[in-house]
């Protein structure tokens, strides 16, 4: 869900960001559509704002660690607009950026990965972040900016997405 911090444009990979009031009511909107599925297991970034929004749609998830957004380094909790806009341009576009003391896509690539494949077969739900998901939806052959508040349905055995669910609020 949208943070305080993503309204006020700050870059916010692995600050402790808070949920805006908008970001709540989109993780309450998940409630219901996500209310009748049956899942193995639920996991969240251990970002404190992904298990807000979990929480908020109705699961106590398991924090992982190895969800959580890319680490902006020395940009983390900046305004966007007085980041080097070559970075930020390359951040949007998800091209190989570097980041002065953060990761690369690279990095979070084999972390996110690493993870995802360790899961069992079975029905999994992750709350994690949009750097995450859209690492994600890379290996996948999908290549673009989910906005918050967006359930993506990925079939990660048979490497698909099968579906979405839109929550902008």
């Amino acid at each position: 869900g949208e943070t305080n911090e993503n309204a006020a444009g700050i870059l916010s990979g692995q600050i402790e960001a808070q949920l805006s009031e908008r970001g709540i009511a989109q993780a309450q909107a998940l409630k219901p559509k996500l209310a009748n599925i049956k899942f193995n297991n639920v996991f969240a970034s251990s970002l404190q704002r992904t298990i807000n929004t979990a929480k908020h749609a109705g699961f106590e998830p398991i924090p992982v660690d190895e969800i959580r957004e890319f680490c902006f380094g020395d940009y983390d909790g900046k305004i966007i607009k007085e980041i080097d806009q070559d970075w930020v341009r390359a951040l949007y576009t998800f091209t190989e950026f570097t980041t002065p003391n953060g990761e690369t896509i690279a990095d979070v690539s084999a972390r996110v990965t690493a993870f995802v494949n360790t899961l069992p077969a079975g029905r999994h739900i992750l709350f994690c972040h949009g750097g995450v998901i859209r690492t994600i939806g890379r290996h996948l052959g999908v290549d673009r900016f989910i906005g918050n508040g967006t359930a993506l349905i990925v079939d990660w055995t048979h490497k698909y997405i099968k579906g979405h669910i839109d929550n902008e609020i």
